[in-house]
């Protein structure tokens, strides 16, 4: 495949819903701009690959509501040559949940899991886990959506939505950790396959979910060489040590991480947590497009 000129834009991808993107992002566009590349910000769907030097996933974040379509795209760009961050192969492997069976069966800490079968009841999953209050939510999802949290006491009112989820394909259940709550979620940011910077997200009160648009706040987390080290090998398990960008999520309990999300295709980066982040991000990028 020809190599796209250098005069052509680089492309985020964003989604039909909000096509100039997110504001954090406009901090990386701004910080690769200053380094003499033009950004475009433009919905994936309409996005030829033809007429971009890169395409980079930023905020497609409806792709979850079209995932054959959003797969298909890829493969296209993937066809084109036209050079992608984060890569075809490992979009096609982060954007399903069930990935996390895969890290647990190699020792990654995972937050505990069940994956119930077509036909199961939420209330018997409860049981058989002995977990008193949990976190229901479909392998396939983003930004909280289809995620809700359920007492085993109420979970007979559930169930119509418990099998309608279970319907539309894998359906996760978590036991509701209250660290969530008492510490907040963490979030290791990679760039080029160091770490960047951290942040920590907590749950509006009353809530479970982190985030912003759910009233959940971000701040910047000076995080342990220990927490660091912890959330980089969870990373490398997870193929993304040689990635321009990536987000590991977790809890800490009793000391140590656990994984909740490894973040690979399109995640926010909390540029503005951290003031050098951009430009890291603008160095990394440039510099593997030669």
């Amino acid at each position: 495949m020809p190599v796209p000129p250098s005069t052509l834009p680089i492309a985020f991808a964003t989604y039909a819903a909000r096509p100039d993107g997110e504001p954090d992002d406009l901090l990386a566009v701004e910080a690769v701009e200053a380094r003499g590349a033009p950004v475009v910000r433009v919905p994936w769907d309409v996005l030829d690959p033809a007429d971009y030097r890169a395409i980079v996933l930023r905020s497609t974040w409806d792709y979850f509501h079209r995932l054959s379509d959003f797969l298909a795209w890829i493969g296209r760009v993937e066809a084109s040559g036209v050079p992608m961050f984060n890569g075809a192969d490992t979009v096609r492997g982060n954007v399903d949940k069930r990935y996390l069976r895969a890290l647990e069966a190699a020792g990654v800490p995972v937050v505990p899991t069940a994956w119930p079968a077509p036909g199961d009841r939420l209330a018997d999953v409860l049981a058989a886990h002995s977990w008193a209050d949990a976190v229901v939510k479909p392998a396939v999802s983003g930004g909280a959506f289809e995620t809700f949290r359920v007492a085993a006491g109420d979970a007979a009112g559930v169930e119509d939505r418990f099998a309608a989820l279970l319907a539309r394909g894998t359906v996760l259940v978590q036991p509701f950790l209250p660290e969530i709550e008492t510490d907040g979620e963490f979030s290791f940011l990679f760039i080029d396959g160091a770490f960047s910077h951290a942040v920590l997200k907590r749950p509006r009160a009353g809530d479970f979910r982190v985030q912003a648009h759910l009233g959940g706040t971000t701040v910047p987390f000076a995080a342990s060489g220990e927490l660091v080290g912890e959330a980089a090998a969870v990373l490398r398990a997870a193929g993304g040590a040689g990635l321009l960008y990536a987000r590991i999520d977790g809890l800490v309990r009793g000391g140590r991480f656990e994984l909740m999300e490894a973040e690979l295709t399109e995640p926010a980066m909390f540029f503005e947590q951290d003031a050098a982040a951009p430009a890291r991000f603008a160095d990394a990028l440039l510099a593997r497009l030669g």
